[in-house]
């Protein structure tokens, strides 16, 4: 009895270690074969715009690609194909750009996310916009923040519109400010 008990731990301890060992060599070789996403911009993949005009959430959200004005609101406009056989988690972050003139502060740009349907992405509904300030540091890319994390089931592409202004609680300088960034996407 003692015996048969023995036996049939060391089969399910045996049984666990071959899955294990599966699991971890299967895992390897996803990451071995993983193809970059495909990511295609239908303008400019670059946000920038001066101090000109602070604009309220309310209009920053309805910004459509006809509406901006190079230097007065951000808009970009893409889509991510996951050309894998099997599901991928990305990110979608900004990447600061050097300036000529001074800096706008951070808690005064504004982001909004939505698909080609304008439907806000998870982070952004219930009229959330938050600032640049506010989105995560990313500590693996310098001078990064994290806009937006998902998923990508496989062989399947989602459509991204970016939004972006001046809020309206910036008081107008005297003096030119600038802000810039880059829209990079990434697989983790």
């Amino acid at each position: 009895m003692r015996k048969q008990m023995f036996i049939s731990l060391f089969v399910v301890f045996f049984l666990f270690l071959l899955s294990f060992i599966f699991a971890f060599f299967s895992n390897q070789n996803r990451k071995k074969n993983k193809k970059p996403l495909l990511v295609k911009f239908n303008s400019s993949k670059v946000i920038y715009f001066t101090n000109k005009l602070p604009i309220s959430d309310a209009l920053g959200k309805k910004i459509d690609n006809k509406d901006v004005e190079s230097g007065i609101q951000g808009y970009v406009d893409f889509f991510v194909k996951n050309p894998n056989n099997f599901s991928v988690e990305y990110d979608i972050y900004l990447t600061k750009r050097d300036i000529q003139y001074n800096q706008i502060k951070s808690e005064y740009i504004k982001f909004y996310v939505t698909n080609s349907n304008n439907v806000p992405y998870s982070g952004y509904e219930k009229h959330k916009v938050p600032s640049y300030g506010e989105l995560l540091y990313l500590s693996d890319k310098p001078n990064s923040r994290l806009l937006y994390h998902g998923f990508l089931n496989k062989n399947s592409s989602e459509s991204f519109k970016i939004r972006s202004w001046l809020s309206d609680s910036y008081v107008i300088a005297d003096n030119t400010e600038e802000f810039s960034v880059d829209v990079k996407v990434r697989i983790k």
